[in-house]
This record gives structure tokens, C-alpha cells and sequence, in this order.
């Protein structure tokens, strides 16, 4: 028998998981046993677009006017990532940005993905 995995408990937008908007804390989360709920595209993939293929997990923040970053820019992600940045209520979400796998000076892991965004209050 293999080993069993809990699926994480923000797979689903309903259930998605408050951040904390301090610089210094770091939130790690899994993908694994995920969901690929709606399946949202966020821009034209043509383009630097993300489409959602692959199990994700929600996260929710509360806007304050300033820039926001998200990242998946660690050691231990071992796999190519996209992050989407989406707005709105679960049944009605907009795309606000979005990110693939990034070459970036300030991340030496070609797998992960770093997105900015002006957020609103």
C-alpha cells in the first residue's frame, strides 16, 4: 500500500487560505492532491498567459493600495509553476496577473514563478 496523501485544504476557492501581509513571513503550501477547479485561463497564453492544467491551491489577501508579490521562488519547488492573481468572488472571478516559470537574478530556480500587482483597498 502506498502512502496516502490529505489533499490541502485550500483546493477549492470557497475554502481559500488568508495570507498575512507581513514581508518577513513565508506561507508554504503543496499542490499535491489539488484541484484544478474551473480550470481559469488568466491573459492569452500566446502571450506570457497561464492556463490551469495542473492541481492548485487558493490563496486570499485583502488589498491596501500598495504592490503585492507573490512567488514560488524556493529551494524545494521541484516542478514548473504558474501563479494567477484573480479578483472577485468565487462565481465571478477576473484576472488581475499572472506569472509561469521565470529566469530571475533574484530566484536561481528556473522552475518557479514571481508576480507583482497593484492592489486595491
Amino acid at each position: 500500500v502506498g502512502e496516502v496523501s490529505i489533499p490541502p485544504p485550500n483546493r477549492f476557492c470557497a475554502a481559500a487560505e488568508p495570507l498575512l501581509l507581513d514581508p518577513s513571513l513565508v506561507t508554504l503550501g503543496t499542490t499535491v492532491n489539488g484541484t484544478t477547479e474551473a480550470n481559469f485561463r488568466c491573459g492569452d497564453f500566446g502571450r506570457g498567459g497561464v492556463n490551469n492544467f495542473a492541481p492548485g491551491a487558493w490563496y486570499t489577501v485583502v488589498g491596501n493600495g500598495r504592490i503585492f508579490e507573490a512567488s514560488t521562488c524556493f529551494g524545494a519547488t521541484d516542478f514548473g509553476t504558474a501563479i494567477q492573481v484573480l479578483a472577485g468572488p468565487c462565481d465571478g472571478l477576473s484576472c488581475v496577473a499572472n506569472a509561469g516559470s521565470i529566469s530571475d537574478a533574484n530566484c536561481d530556480n528556473s522552475r518557479a514563478s514571481r508576480v507583482r500587482w497593484e492592489t486595491r483597498n
